[in-house]
């Protein structure tokens, strides 16, 4: 059974069409909002007071806006907040959708990659814009890759398995690229983008620096401008996986 879970924890108004200081500050208000809901913090500041907006705005400057995830949504911007305040941290992810700003997470903890809340959202925010060029397939690879654990980053699309980040420890062993076979190095290839009766598909692999699971990915876009992910695991390699 899958576990997931995909929540919107502040919905605020905006008008901003493109990242600029006040979109960015609006993002870090959202985030900041949102971690001190989930800390408890809330109930003991009454929201209508100037006090409440003093400390507010203060906590506002622990998160720093560290980048924007790219993607061929028109309607859409992912913004991503490093939290200063803690070690180790990561970002927090931000979206702005039409006239709302969403603070979420997307999860998939058994498949880890492409999880049915992220593909639900994206398959509602494509339901209301133009098909996908082919010429746009790839952004959207590289858009759900970083999606899919947007507060690691840990994903990464590999053109080759010397892109893979293999540990240099002489004690693991002079070559850990010996752990993979000659038949899955030949089958890791850039990524592949076909079409057939007005259905593309893309074909390519993805790694992951923390758990070290390759998979081997399909995004297809059928003729609606839906899309559906399915991923493969083929095997743990590189850092961070030590064959027993």
């Amino acid at each position: 059974m899958k576990h997931y879970y995909y929540f919107f924890l502040t919905f605020i108004i905006i008008s901003c069409a493109s990242i600029d200081s006040s979109l960015i500050e609006k993002g870090q208000r959202a985030v900041a909002f949102e971690f001190l809901s989930k800390g408890g913090f809330l109930p003991y500041w009454p929201k209508d007071t100037l006090l409440f907006e003093k400390r507010l705005h203060g906590f506002m400057n622990e998160f720093e806006f560290t980048n924007e995830i790219k993607t061929p949504l028109r309607k859409v911007k992912f913004l991503l907040y490093y939290y200063k305040g803690m070690c180790p941290s990561g970002n927090n992810l931000v979206v702005f959708y039409k006239d709302t700003i969403l603070v979420s997470q997307f999860y998939d903890q058994e498949n880890g990659y492409g999880c049915d809340s992220l593909i639900d959202f994206i398959n509602q925010c494509l339901a209301e814009e133009k098909p996908l060029a082919k010429d746009q397939i790839k952004d959207m690879a590289e858009c759900i890759t970083k999606l899919s654990d947007p507060g690691s980053d840990d994903y990464k699309i590999i053109s080759s398995w010397k892109d893979i980040l293999w540990n240099s420890d002489s004690k693991i062993g002079n070559d850990c690229s010996a752990s993979m076979a000659d038949s899955i190095k030949i089958m890791i290839k850039p990524i592949t983008i076909s079409s057939h009766d007005d259905i593309l598909e893309a074909e390519y692999f993805v790694w992951n620096k923390q758990n070290s699971w390759m998979r081997k990915i399909k995004l297809i876009v059928y003729s609606d401008n839906q899309l559906e992910v399915t991923n493969q695991r083929i095997g743990k390699y590189g850092m961070g996986y030590i064959p027993l």
